[in-house]
């Protein structure tokens, strides 16, 4: 029997009042079945518990199936960022011990979005990185020993052995670590990438593996700045090679000397810029103002409510719904091949309900993103 404990979640009453506490866990029975847990009730007053049974998963047979477990986590997830999202609890400082557990996945630091020209929170000088349009990846060896690459989400990603196999000499100097960065190939679209990333099976034989590599940027680490840990990460990484990559990390005297990088990488080929604080600190499974993201679009996640099929040239391909938090919908063409389009299309119906990355110019005045086009449907959660 396994246990996913989610960090507790605190909202305050106000006036006074004791705050308002939620948490849950998720239980893997021997039986193949899952347990989610949900306590919730005043701090320091009678907690309420409500159980749920889950005895199978979703979408046998398909590759985006999930197990008992897999099913509850997601689940369960999904209304632990609910609450942080769409109803204001929080965790408090401090709260990320039990996500520091090597029993419990990590989630990673998330950026902010930089507004040129804005007072946003980045200090100049300041420490700026590519943006690289890839898998998110955590790196680090588990409870049992193994060396495991897990999602922004904390699934675990199976078809990383490889990658895994080369990190070996680090975490045996350095058994505690945890490396933060991307799974990347330059010879794949993203789509392309994402679906090899997040297989399950059938995937080892596939001669594409050998083109992963992982540029990790980030050492997860709460107490040190970040111009310490990047440090301290180059120390580790040097030496390692094959398909391990180490981020290029410079230092910008200005938002000007910023943007001249930025044009640089465009010209290169990334997909934008990432800015860092040098004395930031590691802000486990938080959005800070230490680490922002800079590109000439935007991008963001919309729930897939429904969808249906293209027209004209697009003809049996598929074309996702999607909703905003303000009930507008609104259409998305997602990118890439005709052939992954129209097998999305044969699929469509398990995908709803699912998140999608969403790339556009800017909103309209009812906040509908213009010119959107799909970048990634979140299929197994992570």
């Amino acid at each position: 029997m396994s246990i996913r404990q989610f960090p507790t979640l605190y909202f305050d009453n106000g006036g006074g009042k004791r705050d308002r506490v939620w948490t849950a866990r998720v239980r893997r029975e021997t039986d193949g079945t899952a347990v989610a847990e949900i306590t919730h009730g005043v701090e320091g007053g009678t907690l309420q518990t409500a159980t749920r049974t889950y005895r199978r998963g979703k979408n046998a047979g398909r590759k985006n199936a999930t197990d008992a477990h897999d099913q509850a986590v997601a689940e369960t997830l999904r209304r632990w960022l609910d609450k942080k999202e769409k109803e204001g609890y929080r965790e408090r400082d401090g709260g990320t011990a039990v996500a520091m557990d090597t029993r419990q996945p990590i989630l990673p630091m998330l950026a902010k979005t930089y507004q040129k020209g804005k007072k946003c929170g980045i200090v100049f000088p300041c420490l700026v990185q590519p943006k690289i349009d890839g898998v998110r990846c955590l790196f680090r060896r588990e409870e049992d020993g193994r060396i495991v690459g897990r999602s922004r989400t904390g699934g675990e990603f199976f078809t990383l052995a490889t990658i895994a196999e080369a990190l070996e000499p680090l975490f045996r100097e350095h058994p505690s670590a945890v490396l933060d960065g991307e799974i990347y190939s330059s010879e794949m679209p993203f789509e392309e990438l994402a679906g090899l990333v997040k297989k399950k099976k059938d995937f080892e034989d596939d001669p594409r593996l050998g083109a992963l590599e992982y540029h990790v940027f980030d050492l997860v680490d709460a107490t040190t700045p970040f111009h310490e840990r990047i440090e301290r990460l180059c120390g580790m990484i040097r030496g390692i090679g094959g398909q391990i990559r180490m981020v290029e990390t410079r230092e910008v005297e200005s938002e000007t000397d910023a943007m001249g990088y930025f044009r640089g990488l465009i010209e290169a080929g990334y997909e934008g810029l990432i800015l860092r604080n040098r004395e930031g600190r590691y802000a486990v499974n938080k959005r800070g103002s230490d680490l922002q993201k800079y590109k000439e679009f935007e991008e963001e996640e919309f729930v897939v409510v429904g969808f249906r099929e293209a027209e004209g040239l697009d003809a049996g391909t598929v074309i996702w719904v999607c909703r905003t938090a303000d009930g507008q919908e609104f259409a998305v063409r997602p990118r890439g091949s005709r052939e992954q389009r129209a097998e999305w299309l044969r699929d469509a119906a398990a995908m709803v309900g699912r998140p999608l990355t969403v790339i556009f110019q800017e909103k309209t005045e009812k906040g509908v993103p213009r010119f959107p086009v799909g970048k990634a449907i979140r299929e197994d959660g992570a």
